[in-house]
């Protein structure tokens, strides 16, 4: 019911003031690679499968060589959602991950022993058993941990125990700390599980009346996915689900596999947030980074 509720108070939102066709605005985007133009008509397909969830009246030019001119008719918006709905790349991957204590304990080994210690000096170790975050670090020592990191010493170091070893970054907290992950990659570094194989996405709550996103797969994608929680469950890890490259969460898998292809992902997410990267999952393809170049607005007096 919650969820219902929800639901139409925001469409009503919507409706009655968000998107009144009153004024015109216009944003105008640019690729950031250049390279990536020839993708412009695919990428405006995907876009428009966003936007449609919000009732907008929006129209799509792609008509100039390098820009994507997006006009939308409306009372008033909110410019900075509808940015970060066009914006995002909506790159959803999962990754196994290794056992936190037995890369730690190597992590260990490799900076006291060829690094000086220079990696313990920047970052903090989790106390929680089982933690699936290997450390945590500062925002501000950020950049020196990812030099440390992609060090071909270190690189060498854990080739020979961990095979593909990948770390990836978590979502900073509330007081910009990041935690970082260590997944298995593989020769082509491709995620077993994607976006790709999403067929559905919807905001929802869990049981802690948190917004979440529940996703549900298709038959190949669910087959995929009960393979990867089985590994999981067998091996007692986690699962780091990410968007953007970004750990959003890491859910171990305690009841064994999971059939059906049903999952659920959560994080520290507003409605807002999650209503929106509901739909941008929902849309499907990875799309070109882009920028906002320009931004016009043209009331109606």
């Amino acid at each position: 019911m919650k969820t219902i509720f929800s639901v139409i108070i925001f469409s009503v939102l919507l409706s009655c003031s968000m998107f009144q066709e009153e004024n015109e605005y216009q944003l105008i985007y640019e690729f950031e690679n250049l390279d990536e133009t020839s993708q412009k008509e695919k990428v405006i397909e995907v876009l428009s499968k966003r936007l449609s969830n919000y009732g907008l009246n929006f129209k799509f030019d792609s008509s100039k060589s390098k820009d994507i001119l997006l006009t939308i008719k409306a009372d008033t918006i909110y410019k900075d959602r509808i940015d970060n709905l066009i914006t995002n790349r909506g790159k959803l991957e999962f990754w196994e991950c290794y056992k936190s204590k037995d890369v730690l304990e190597s992590l260990l080994r490799y900076d006291n022993s060829l690094n000086q210690g220079a990696l313990q000096e920047l970052v903090a170790f989790p106390n929680v058993p089982y933690d699936p975050t290997i450390f945590y670090c500062s925002s501000e020592n950020l950049g020196v941990v990812l030099e440390n990191l992609n060090k071909e010493a270190f690189k060498s170091f854990f080739d020979n125990e961990f095979k593909y070893l990948k770390f990836l970054k978590g979502q900073p907290n509330d007081i910009e700390v990041v935690g970082f992950y260590a997944v298995k990659s593989n020769e082509e570094d491709k995620a077993l599980v994607t976006g790709s194989d999403i067929t559905k996405a919807f905001q929802t709550y869990n049981y802690i009346d948190k917004p979440t996103i529940s996703i549900e797969m298709s038959e190949e994608g669910g087959k995929k996915w009960e393979h990867m929680t089985n590994e999981a469950y067998i091996n007692n890890t986690q699962i780091a689900i990410t968007v953007n490259d970004i750990v959003y969460s890491a859910p171990g898998v305690s009841a064994g596999p999971i059939t059906g292809g049903k999952s659920e992902i959560s994080g520290n997410y507003t409605l807002e947030e999650a209503q929106d990267l509901a739909a941008v999952l929902s849309a499907g393809d990875i799309i070109p980074k882009l920028k906002l170049v320009k931004f016009l607005e043209r009331k109606n007096e």
